[in-house]
């Protein structure tokens, strides 16, 4: 994937294109969004997991937790290697 297709661009007149801090604000700010939205998604496993009671139900969660817990934990290891810190996802 192109960085250039992820971030909003400008033309800087030079004939380069350049991120405005505005830009990489959003890109942060998307982030966030997404890491929240996996956070939630895992707590909601969770309690579904937490309220199962017949056996392919409990399957089904443990496959969702599995999935879910993989993308949060990749997303937390994007967070440190941008060096990105905000609570109550720094611990």
């Amino acid at each position: 994937m192109d960085i250039g297709s992820i971030l909003p661009r400008r033309f800087t007149g030079t004939g380069r294109l350049s991120f405005t801090p505005k830009a990489a604000k959003e890109e942060t700010d998307g982030f966030w969004n997404e890491l929240a939205e996996v956070r939630s998604q895992l707590e909601t496993v969770e309690n579904q997991f937490d309220m199962a009671t017949d056996s392919t139900a409990i399957e089904v969660c443990c496959y969702q937790l599995k999935a879910v817990s993989a993308r949060y934990g990749q997303l937390l290891q994007e967070a440190r290697r941008r060096g990105l810190k905000r609570e109550p996802f720094a611990e």
